[in-house]
């Protein structure tokens, strides 16, 4: 009986492969086994009421209804975020002439997500 490539493949020792091929091998191993992928996808309708952030604003706590968010709410928002650095040449840098964005770290915001 003769080994096709890819079984040779699959018995090449570790040590003289690129690190990256064995767990791309076996996951590649696992997910051609699998009856069906192992995600979901779709849309989930939102009750009116079901879509609500509430974040620590300048002064107490706020709340937005994104089924009915003015652009005051997303200003208040936006003012309610520190400075998003992001990575460049390996440094973690804020250069808003590159890319000016905002975060609110998770400790300060809760969500009301009940689909």
């Amino acid at each position: 009986m003769s080994e096709t490539a890819a079984e040779s493949q699959a018995t090449t020792p570790v040590e003289a492969s690129p690190a990256w091929k064995t767990p791309v091998r076996n996951l590649t191993k696992a997910l051609t086994k699998l009856q069906k992928l192992p995600y979901c996808t779709g849309t989930v309708p939102l009750e009116p009421d079901a879509s609500k952030l509430f974040f620590e604003g300048q002064s107490n706590v706020q709340v937005i209804d994104f089924m009915n968010a003015t652009n005051e709410d997303l200003v208040r928002l936006s003012l309610a975020c520190q400075p998003a650095s992001f990575g460049r040449d390996q440094q973690d840098v804020y250069d808003e002439s590159y890319r000016k964005a905002g975060k609110l770290d998770v400790n300060h915001f809760s969500m009301l997500f009940n689909p």
